[in-house]
């Protein structure tokens, strides 16, 4: 009897960095998605919300780490910054006429 060994098909990420929520999922080749996760956007320290978000998708798929990972962000949004770089508030959304 012979025994095959199956390698796993290689998973991708993408992240995307919204205005509100900071999302991400592993998906394969042909688009199934194998995981989701999701946090609110902490301005503060985006970069860590993001690795939250895909730490969470990984854990999900058991473990198996994307091949890559592909982000986006939030269009012609921001968030402004005092003199030393620090968020001064909640991300502001492209569409929101408050600041204007």
């Amino acid at each position: 009897m012979t025994t095959q060994r199956t390698t796993p098909e290689p998973l991708f990420a993408a992240i995307d960095a919204g205005s509100t929520h900071c999302k991400a999922l592993l998906c394969t080749a042909t688009g199934t998605v194998v995981a989701r996760a999701q946090a609110p956007t902490d301005t503060a320290d985006l970069a860590a919300t993001a690795r939250t978000v895909l730490a969470a998708c990984i854990r999900s798929a058991g473990g198996r780490a994307p091949e890559s990972v592909g982000i986006t962000g939030m269009a012609e949004s921001g968030v402004p910054l005092d003199r030393d770089g620090r968020p001064l508030g909640p991300l502001l959304m492209w569409s929101d006429p408050a600041p204007a």
